[in-house]
């Protein structure tokens, strides 16, 4: 009894815990932050385009008005 009590519980915890992680890997997390970085870098050069109106001024016509 004592024994199938011991293996019921190890399988319970077996079954909860799985074999794979939801954790990440170093290079996992610095491919990551890296990919947020450039993605940022893109953002401000586009940001400061249309903060010094390089981008298209106005959004009401087809073509770019100079």
């Amino acid at each position: 009894m004592r024994r199938g009590l011991v293996l019921a519980i190890l399988a319970g915890l077996a079954a909860l815990c799985g074999c794979a992680t939801m954790t990440q890997s170093a290079a996992e997390v610095k491919a990551t932050y890296d990919q947020i970085g450039e993605y940022s870098a893109r953002q401000i050069a586009d940001d400061w385009n249309y903060i010094i109106m390089m981008d298209r001024p106005s959004r009401l016509s087809r073509w770019v008005m100079r």
